[in-house]
């Protein structure tokens, strides 16, 4: 389903819980912020996003359990307090320019794999139990163990860019196989 140009506000849950809904095309319209719970808990399993988007609010996409892909624009700078907790995301490639990631955005999610850069939170990634592969892009100069509580990861990629390393205070709540410099992720 296309949505006008013309569009550029959208209510808060104004498809929440839709089920008959599965594929969304927002490209063409002119809204700069996804707001709350626009799409929680619908069936939509695809959605292309506004071009000029640059906020997803709190919980806009938490519990699409059918969505498992998504394009972030580059003009995007916030992400909201659970806006894909519980979702069935798998792969996600967080935009250069993003300056806030709100806590648990992507609780208990299936990802797989993540790219990032220097915006994080507290818990981003709480409970995502099936993470190979984390990629810190250039620039990032901090790295927070807080951002994967109760969460599994195979593997860190870290760019010769970070000067602090932030640890979590219960250090076993947080299960980390490897971590690696970003020069050596390149060469393989």
């Amino acid at each position: 389903d296309k949505f006008p140009s013309s569009l550029m506000l959208m209510c808060e849950e104004a498809f929440e819980g839709c089920s008959n809904l599965k594929h969304v095309d927002l490209s063409a319209t002119r809204i700069k912020t996804m707001p709350c719970r626009v799409f929680s808990e619908s069936e939509i399993e695809t959605i292309k996003l506004p071009k000029f988007l640059r906020t997803l609010d709190t919980k806009c996409f938490s519990y699409c359990h059918n969505l498992k892909k998504i394009d972030l624009p580059d003009t995007l700078r916030d992400i909201g307090i659970g806006a894909f907790a519980e979702s069935g995301l798998k792969e996600i490639k967080l935009p250069e320019d993003l300056k806030t990631i709100g806590s648990f955005a992507f609780m208990n999610t299936p990802l797989e794999k993540v790219e990032l850069n220097n915006a994080y939170g507290h818990s981003i990634f709480a409970g995502c139990k099936h993470l190979e592969k984390v990629v810190y892009t250039k620039n990032c100069e901090i790295f927070s163990f807080k951002m994967f509580k109760f969460s599994k990861v195979r593997e860190v990629i870290l760019p010769d860019t970070i000067k602090e390393i932030d640890f979590d205070d219960d250090m076993r709540k947080i299960d980390i196989d490897s971590i690696k410099d970003y020069k050596e992720y390149k060469k393989e």
